[in-house]
């Protein structure tokens, strides 16, 4: 007798990524997007990039923070880890995906080859966050990668 909703918030990490949204309890989940293998504590921590950030365009995962950032909770249960997430962390991990692609579509348009990048882009804002001496730069490299495929 509970209602549920299902909803697909576009291509990011799968394909077919689905958010069951629990509107009487205010409680949303979704397995593997916002949060990756490597979030546990906190959506303060750069994506694993996943091989060009899985062969999605970065604006579709740019589309689907929002589609989520839409809906009407309180509370995101991830599929990895035992931390509930608030709306406010996933417009968090939206503004870094965002970060990310301006600031490597800035430096691809004055022409940086990927290795200026690599070392350029410090994304300073990101610094504190969990993996980011690990993972800047394959964030960036991903990031390159994707721009170049999807302009």
């Amino acid at each position: 007798g509970k209602a549920i909703e299902l909803v697909h918030p576009g291509k990011n990490h799968a394909n077919d990524g689905t958010v069951v949204l629990f509107p009487a309890q205010r409680v949303a989940f979704s397995a593997d997007f916002p949060a990756d293998a490597l979030v546990r504590g906190s959506l303060r921590s750069l994506p694993s990039a996943c091989g060009n950030f899985d062969q999605h365009p970065m604006a579709q995962w740019i589309n689907s923070y929002k589609a989520i950032e839409a809906l009407d909770f309180d509370s995101l249960a991830g599929g990895h880890g035992d931390v509930l997430f608030k709306k406010a962390d996933v417009i968090e991990a939206r503004q870094f995906f965002e970060d990310l692609m301006a600031a490597v579509s800035s430096g691809m348009s004055e022409g940086k080859s990927l290795e200026e990048l690599k070392r350029t882009v410090m994304l300073e804002k990101y610094k504190d966050w969990a993996f980011y001496q690990r993972l800047r730069e394959d964030n960036i490299e991903s990031a390159y990668n994707n721009v170049r495929l999807y302009r």
